[in-house]
């Protein structure tokens, strides 16, 4: 009999959770960081959500996106406590379908709530299953993804701009990479695209060079370390990519005009 792991036929992305949670009035979670990425579609009620420093009121038939490492915050309105349904997800193409679908955007729409929340009651029934969960949950999830899709206009993802997919992508791979050494020629590879083709590219629809996104996005993230941690400039060096903390200083200080031990005291 031919053998095969599982893993092998789903290898870039899993589901790590999955729920439908009432909501008490004014229920919240965090602030707090998770390691996976979170979809939670609002099914009835209200809410609010945190996230970069942003504000988000949330309603029925919208969903909220909660990103790997982004400190987030959400709760219930004191008067219409909202009920929610939720996925989580791990893997390398997760954040790169969601970014995709919802444009690097926190809330999008979500039409058919009855479909969603059937997907995860049903889902949720199945849960003891040995053999073929991961099988059927991921069926599950291409259902509520192909939702998602139409709510947003998005009926098929090889309609969308060549460019701009190419560019988004690019973008995905920095954000999920900031914490190493990136190459733009490594970026181009990762697409199959020629290094200069893909410069101009990425340099037109971002009036930014790949090179200057990659750094800008990295001194962010050093920025919310600063801000959120206690670690060390040199610990925070490291987490953003730069073995060198002295060059690193170096770097940030040519970018927004002081050190990092003074930005962290303002």
């Amino acid at each position: 009999m031919h053998k095969y792991n599982i893993e092998n036929l789903y290898p870039q992305i899993s589901i790590s959770t999955f729920g439908i949670e009432q909501c008490n009035p004014l229920h919240f979670y965090g602030p707090a960081v998770r390691d996976h990425l979170l979809i939670v579609s609002v099914l009835k009620g209200k809410g609010i959500f945190k996230t970069k420093n942003k504000t988000y009121r949330v309603k029925t038939k919208e969903a909220f996106i909660i990103r790997p490492n982004e400190i987030h915050f959400y709760q219930a309105d004191k008067h219409e406590p909202w009920k929610y349904a939720w996925f989580g997800l791990k893997g390398a193409n997760a954040i790169s379908i969601i970014n995709t679908i919802s444009e690097h955007k926190d809330i999008i729409h979500v039409s058919n709530i009855n479909l969603i929340e059937n997907c995860i009651t049903k889902l949720t029934q199945y849960s003891d299953l040995k053999i073929g969960f991961d099988t059927r949950s991921l069926g599950y999830f291409y259902v509520f993804l192909s939702e998602l899709m139409e709510s947003n206009n998005l009926h098929s993802l090889n309609n969308k701009d060549i460019t701009k997919d190419y560019v988004m992508k690019a973008i995905t791979y920095i954000e999920g990479n900031y914490s190493k050494k990136i190459e733009v020629k490594e970026i181009a590879k990762y697409l199959n695209l020629n290094r200069v083709y893909f410069t101009r590219l990425f340099t037109k629809y971002m009036k930014s060079s790949p090179q200057d996104y990659i750094i800008n996005y990295k001194i962010k993230k050093a920025c919310q370390l600063l801000k959120e941690t206690n670690l060390s400039i040199h610990a925070i060096s490291n987490s953003v990519g730069y073995q060198d903390a002295l060059n690193f200083s170096k770097l940030f200080k040519q970018k927004l005009g002081i050190p990092p031990t003074e930005y962290r005291k303002i």
